[in-house]
C-alpha cells in the first residue's frame, strides 16, 4: 500500500526507490511503501498509537511531512501555554523522525 503523495510521485517516473515496511502478523502480511524515509519513519510511529492503524497513518502522510511535523510543533507549543493552568495536566506523544 501507498499513501496519495507517494503514487502521485511514482506515476509520473519510469525507475523509483522505494522504502519498505513489510508487517507480518498472525493472519495477514502486507507490504508498504514510501519515497523518503522520513514518510517511513513517521509511518511506523503512527501506527503505534492506539486507535491508529495503517489506513489512518497513509492518509495522515497524504498531507506531507513538513505539514505534519509543524502541526506537531504548533501542538506541542498550546500544550506548553496550557500546561502552566495547574489543574490540567495534558501529554502528547513523542515523535520521532
Amino acid at each position: 500500500a501507498i499513501n496519495e503523495r507517494t503514487y502521485s510521485k511514482i506515476a509520473t517516473q519510469e525507475d523509483i526507490d522505494l522504502f519498505l515496511y513489510h508487517h507480518i502478523s498472525e493472519a495477514t502480511q502486507a507490504l508498504y511503501g514510501f519515497v523518503e524515509v522520513e514518510e517511513k519513519k513517521v509511518f511506523l510511529e503512527l501506527i503505534k498509537i492506539s486507535g491508529i492503524g495503517w489506513k489512518v497513518a497513509l492518509s495522515i502522510l497524504s498531507l506531507g511531512i513538513d505539514y505534519i511535523i509543524q502541526a506537531v510543533q504548533l501542538t506541542k507549543k498550546n500544550i506548553a501555554l496550557l500546561s502552566r493552568v495547574k489543574t490540567l495536566y495534558l501529554e502528547i506523544p513523542e515523535l520521532t523522525y
